[in-house]
C-alpha cells in the first residue's frame, strides 16, 4: 500500500483503483478490521438495557443488585459524583475503570502502523471508548474494559510488530 501511495500520490482516482484492486485480490474490503466492533454492538445494546432497567419481564432486575468493588453494575459516573461527591469510594471506581481503559487505548494506538489508512481514525478510535465509558452503567464500561483489552491483546498475538 505504502509503495501504491508513493506511486499515485498525485492521481487521487488511480491510487482509489489500485488500492481496491489489492483489497479484492486479497479477499478483503478496506473496512474488515471493524466488523468485530459491529459484531458486538447488539450484544452491547442488551447488556446496556440489562444494567438500565429496573423490571424485565414483569420481574425486578436483580442484576441492578450486583456491584464492583460497592459500586453497584447500574451506577453512572455523573449519579456517584452527584451523589458522594468526587472523593468518593464509587468515584474511585469509575476513575479506576476509565484509568485501566486509557491505557488500553495507549497500547492499541501505538499498534497503528504509520502507513495504516485512515490512520487518524485508527489512532482516535480506542480513545472514544475511554469517553463513552464515562456515561454508561459501570457494567457496560467493565464490559468496554474486557472487550477492549481481549482485542488489544489478541492483534498483539496474531499480528506480532516487527519493528
Amino acid at each position: 500500500m505504502d509503495k501504491l501511495r508513493t506511486r499515485w500520490k498525485n492521481d487521487p482516482q488511480r491510487l482509489l483503483r489500485e488500492v481496491n484492486a489489492v483489497y479484492a485480490k486479497e479477499g478483503v474490503g478496506q473496512f474488515t478490521g471493524y466488523l468485530p466492533g459491529f459484531a458486538q454492538s447488539p450484544f452491547f445494546m442488551v447488556t446496556y438495557r440489562l444494567f438500565t432497567a429496573a423490571v424485565i419481564a414483569g420481574h425486578p432486575n436483580l442484576l441492578l443488585a450486583q456491584s464492583v468493588l460497592g459500586v453497584p453494575l447500574g451506577e453512572h459516573l455523573a449519579a456517584a459524583v452527584a451523589g458522594a461527591g468526587l472523593v468518593s469510594p464509587p468515584v474511585a471506581v469509575f476513575a479506576g475503570l476509565l484509568a485501566l481503559l486509557v491505557v488500553v487505548a495507549v497500547i492499541a494506538a501505538r499498534r497503528v502502523e504509520p502507513t495504516a489508512p485512515m490512520r487518524r481514525l485508527q489512532l482516535l478510535a480506542p480513545f472514544w471508548t475511554v469517553a463513552v465509558a464515562a456515561f454508561l452503567p459501570l457494567a457496560a464500561g467493565v464490559y468496554l474494559l474486557v472487550s477492549s483489552a481481549w482485542t488489544t491483546a489478541e492483534r498483539a498475538v496474531l499480528y506480532p510488530r516487527t519493528a
